[in-house]
């Protein structure tokens, strides 16, 4: 027996099984051109190739290529990107190596680039709107010019990349965020946009920490509108200074600290003096190990 299909024919993948439907039909989708398959009677996993061409919402450009029966016997294909590799979302990223469709979704294997960022993963899943990862390494180049962006490398990384908001998070999961050259880590969350680089969570400075819900980054300098910030003795592993609700700026051409309470006065505790006492602004001398303090009469 022989199959003989005159026209086109389509495979969607919108099944409420895969990833909820996201994939919708109207924009993604391999259509299969006019095909002969014959002995039918003797219908093999080798036997079912079909030329066509993919559509994939805009995740890359249309191309062609041959869909064939996957590990989970649903139609796919495996197939590399061009050496220059694969526009993402219409040119927000660079995408490159392996991409692999099936009943599982749209994936990858390789490498994804986007402005200064650069992840290496093996599970990329794309979605017409996102894509997640967990990168095995993550780099972020330093940019001095424009927009800045300080040096950050990191291992085991969540992502989840909006390119259509042209931003990418990035979570730290059992190590933190190399930043600056190794003068400062990072455990919690850094969002990159065209706009320059913020994040949340545990600033680490060996003998200090900074805490904050929103630090902005630059080449070389750390701001945070709202944050608190602790310091360890040369001879303790304890902190010896705590102060809460100051603005800090963090300079490590300068390798200074400057925090400026966001009232008054802020409460400032030394913990091994067992003393308190209320400042209106502090700097810290990252290399001497001193702090200099001063306030006003309204503190």
């Amino acid at each position: 027996p022989i199959l003989n299909s005159k026209k086109d024919c389509y495979v969607y993948y919108d099944s409420p099984a895969i990833f909820d439907g996201v994939y919708k039909r109207d924009h993604f989708y391999f259509q299969i051109y006019p095909f002969v398959m014959d002995s039918l009677d003797k219908l093999t996993r080798k036997n079912l190739l079909f030329n066509g061409h993919f559509v994939s919402a805009g995740i890359f450009p249309p191309f062609d290529d041959i869909l064939s029966v996957q590990k989970d016997y649903s139609l796919g294909f495996k197939r590399n990107t061009p050496a220059s590799g694969f526009p993402a979302y219409g040119g927000k990223g660079t995408y490159f190596n392996e991409i692999y469709l099936s009943n599982n979704g749209l994936r990858g294997k390789g490498t994804l680039d986007f402005l200064t960022c650069h992840t290496e993963s093996d599970d990329y899943m794309f979605f017409p709107d996102s894509m997640r990862t967990i990168a095995r390494t993550v780099e972020i180049k330093t940019q001095e010019k424009g927009t800045e962006y300080p040096p950050v490398v990191a291992e085991n990384v969540d992502i989840r990349w909006l390119p259509y908001k042209d931003r990418m998070e990035m979570r730290s999961r059992n190590k933190p965020f190399d930043m600056f050259k190794g003068q400062a880590t990072l455990e919690g969350m850094l969002a990159m946009e065209p706009t320059g680089l913020t994040g949340s969570g545990k600033m680490d400075f060996n003998n200090a920490e900074l805490h904050s819900d929103l630090f902005k980054f630059k080449t070389n300098i750390i701001d945070a509108d709202t944050s608190f910030f602790n310091l360890k003795g040369i001879d303790s592993k304890d902190f010896t200074f705590k102060t809460t609700n100051v603005n800090s700026h963090i300079d490590f051409t300068k390798r200074t600290g400057e925090f400026r309470s966001n009232g008054e006065a802020s409460f400032v505790e030394f913990p091994q003096n067992q003393y308190i006492c209320f400042m209106d602004q502090f700097t810290w001398f990252m290399d001497k190990e001193e702090i200099e303090m001063s306030a006003s009469s309204k503190a």
